[in-house]
């Protein structure tokens, strides 16, 4: 009975296989990082062997490996060791494992950052699809009001146009102003010369010397310049040609318009609408109202009388 103590106990007091590296290994006086050179290992594998953590050497092929190795290094049974570390192995095995197995992929949270990066980005590519949609919208918006603004300022020519013609047509002026003026003229170009016959009677005994003076500075003088001036509060087809039939001036006048019109010569004006006219001649108003009719003012400024 007590030599099967004396066994229990002696057995129970063997030491381990890493024991058993570690007391060789530092007989031969020989470092972890000796070893591990001569081995082409690791430093962590070699501790690894004499710590009996097998489960850090990547399973057990390569425990073994390493195992036998090392114990060929040292010079150690081989058999007996091998033996030894396989039952110890298969211990390790049966007991629940704390470590995660070699090969499977720990499972990582998902990426929260990168889904909020991403999902930001598609919103600002969003925002700037909208903003551009609206910028279009509001370009053809402005690209089709002003085409229509064109359109209607063009019809609304067409009717001036059109409105101008046919007061022309429907009510032409007579002739009977002007034949009027004209005898207004001759009645007082007679009764001029009659005044002037008298008057050169009267004035037989001026003196030759004064004629001939008067003569040379009429001579002498410059050609009188006619000015007139027109303004607009709507608009109006105005002609305006002078007595040798220049034509100094024919076009639509538009609202809020002026022109100013020189001549050596007396003016014949035209007016298609002289309810809209403001006309000056010499700086002097011109009273459009006894030369218009039916809107349509005919007359001639600065004819001789």
């Amino acid at each position: 009975m007590s030599d099967l103590n004396d066994d229990f106990v002696v057995s129970s007091n063997s030491p381990s296989l890493g024991a058993r590296l570690q007391q060789a290994r530092e007989s031969k006086n020989l470092s972890l990082a000796e070893v591990a050179t001569q081995l082409r290992l690791t430093k962590d594998i070699v501790m690894h062997l004499e710590t009996q953590q097998w489960d850090k050497l990547h399973g057990r092929t390569y425990a073994r490996g390493y195992f036998a190795s090392y114990v060929k290094f040292l010079g150690l049974p081989q058999e007996e060791m091998l033996a030894v570390f396989n039952d110890e192995y298969k211990q390790s095995d049966s007991e629940p494992r704390l470590v995660k197995p070699v090969g499977t992929e720990e499972q990582k949270p998902l990426p929260w950052l990168m889904i909020l990066f991403f999902l930001v980005g598609i919103f600002i590519l969003w925002s700037a699809y909208q903003q551009w949609q609206s910028n279009r919208a509001a370009d053809e918006t402005a690209t089709s009001e002003s085409s229509e603004i064109v359109t209607e300022q063009n019809d609304m020519d067409e009717a001036s146009n059109t409105t101008f013609n046919d007061d022309l047509s429907q009510s032409e002026p007579e002739d009977s102003s002007i034949s009027t003026m004209n005898d207004l003229n001759n009645t007082t170009e007679s009764s001029e010369q009659n005044d002037s016959d008298n008057n050169i009677t009267e004035s037989e005994d001026l003196a030759s010397v004064e004629v001939n003076e008067d003569v040379e500075s009429v001579t002498s003088a410059e050609p009188h310049q006619n000015i007139l001036k027109m303004s607009f509060s709507g608009d109006c087809w105005v002609e305006v040609t002078d007595t040798a039939m220049n034509t100094l001036l024919s076009q639509v006048m538009r609202a809020e318009q002026s022109i100013e019109l020189k001549s050596e010569l007396p003016m014949k004006i035209l007016l298609g609408k002289a309810t809209v006219a403001d006309v000056s001649y010499n700086n002097q108003p011109v009273d459009l109202q006894p030369f218009t009719q039916g809107n349509v003012a005919k007359l001639t400024l600065g004819a001789q009388s």
